[in-house]
This record gives structure tokens, C-alpha cells and sequence, in this order.
């Protein structure tokens, strides 16, 4: 998880304006799991995923693929739940 949090700190860390920032977790098939939308103002952030669904309950066991949309980019990273 930490190496995640570092990648989504970098997704995000150079916001040089206010801006929206969605991000999205979807698992193999292609279904959204967890999503959030918010405005941030200009400079670093951290985002978090806990594991979470949008529905309240835990992710599974296994891979998922991470969206962070930020101004006019898109970061995109794979990642493996335990």
C-alpha cells in the first residue's frame, strides 16, 4: 500500500492550479469498484485507497487497476491486493 500511496502522491503532487481529480479502482473485468471525485487546491496531495468499495464492503484478494485523472492527464498503475 505505501508504494501505491507514492505513486498516487505523485499522480497528484504537482497540481499547479485548483482543479477536480477523479480517481477510480477497477478490478480485471473491467467493473468499478471504488470511485471518488474531489477539487483540489494547487500543490501536493495524498490519495487513499483502504480497500473499500463504493458499496461499503472490502475489496477481494487480487489485481485491480488504479485511474487518477488530473487535469489533462490520466496515470494509470496496476496494483495487487493482499
Amino acid at each position: 500500500a505505501q508504494g501505491l500511496e507514492k505513486w498516487l502522491k505523485a499522480a497528484v503532487d504537482d497540481t499547479a492550479d485548483d482543479g477536480p481529480v477523479d480517481w477510480s479502482v477497477f478490478d480485471v473485468q473491467g467493473r468499478q469498484v471504488w470511485h471518488e471525485s474531489r477539487v483540489l487546491e494547487a500543490g501536493s496531495h495524498t490519495l487513499r485507497w483502504d480497500g473499500g468499495t463504493t458499496r461499503g464492503a472490502r475489496a477481494g484478494m487480487g489485481v485491480y487497476l488504479v485511474r487518477v485523472q488530473v487535469a489533462n492527464q490520466t496515470f494509470l498503475r496496476r496494483i495487487v491486493r493482499l
